[in-house]
């Protein structure tokens, strides 16, 4: 799927009117790539092809051609939006820029809709559209679309090699003394010592996001964390034995089926697992005046 269909099949399913415009004559599409009659917004798609290059002054140039296309050619115009496939790495500034002199000098809405965005409305999305647009899932490979908030990151994590760390990272102040009260074996408190370091790719990824996805990835993991508690009650290192129920827990069951690709995705899950550890959104928070457990 292009990427210009994707978007137009996220439109579509998020609003009832969307319409998406075939480039006709000499004319083209008018700068118009697909628009909302009822509000006036109009769409300009911009999507270099996976491996090709492109530079952020080129996207600037085509967000401001095609808006005065848009200008001269279609009416009722109220928000144009210029959606890139920035491969969520950011809008670039010059882009930003370009669209905040269109707002300025039109007095109309103009905003960039990256990847990140799309994404967003995609997950909104009622689950049989989500599995329509990308096509259908295979009955056999269950799970294949992990509708979870945290399903993105953890995607990310996997498909992206673990570089070795030069920095010194601080771990977070009560650290150690969460380990200890909640009684972590040395084993295990390595592992998320080890895995913390890798931290830093989880915050790069959720900044490129929306708010509500860090926020929605917190509590889906406290809530795995409050099942541990009540799964796993009464035993000898429970504390150890949620945090490879969780593990199990995170990795989602299609990437289950190749022992290669479990790896990764557990490698994966460990690295959300200490970064949210720090963040005590797993595992209680010592409190004031709390000795070991």
């Amino acid at each position: 799927m292009s990427f210009q269909s994707l978007v137009n099949s996220v439109f579509e399913g998020v609003y009832d009117d969307f319409q998406s415009i075939a480039p006709w004559g000499k004319s083209g599409d008018g700068g118009n790539d697909g628009y909302i009659p009822s509000v006036g917004h109009y769409l300009q798609v911009y999507g270099p092809k996976a491996g090709s290059s492109w530079t952020s002054a080129a996207a600037a140039k085509k967000a401001e051609e095609d808006f005065l296309k848009l200008k001269v050619q279609w009416v009722g115009l109220q928000r144009y939006s210029f959606v890139l496939n920035d491969r969520f790495q950011g809008v670039p500034a010059p882009v930003e820029q370009k669209l905040q002199r269109i707002q300025t000098t039109h007095k109309i809405k103009a905003d960039a809709i990256a990847c990140a965005k799309l994404t967003n409305s995609f997950t909104k999305l009622p689950e049989h559209l989500m599995i329509e647009i990308v096509g259908g899932v295979p009955s056999e490979q269950p799970g294949v679309i992990d509708t979870r908030a945290m399903g993105e990151l953890i995607d990310h994590l996997a498909s992206k090699a673990a570089a070795i760390s030069t920095r010194s990272k601080g771990l977070a102040p009560d650290f150690e003394e969460k380990l200890e009260f909640n009684g972590l074996s040395d084993e295990i408190g390595s592992r998320l010592r080890a895995n913390s370091y890798q931290s830093a790719d989880v915050t790069a990824f959720l900044d490129t996001r929306d708010q509500w996805l860090a926020q929605g990835i917190a509590q889906e993991l406290r809530n795995l964390y409050e099942g541990s508690k009540s799964t796993i009650t009464g035993v000898e290192d429970a504390a150890d034995l949620r945090y490879v129920w969780m593990l199990e827990e995170i990795v989602p069951n299609s990437a289950k089926q190749n022992i290669y690709t479990q790896k990764a995705f557990q490698g994966a899950a460990e690295v959300i697992l200490a970064h949210f550890f720090e963040a005590c959104d797993v595992y209680d928070k010592p409190t004031a005046g709390s000795g070991a457990t």
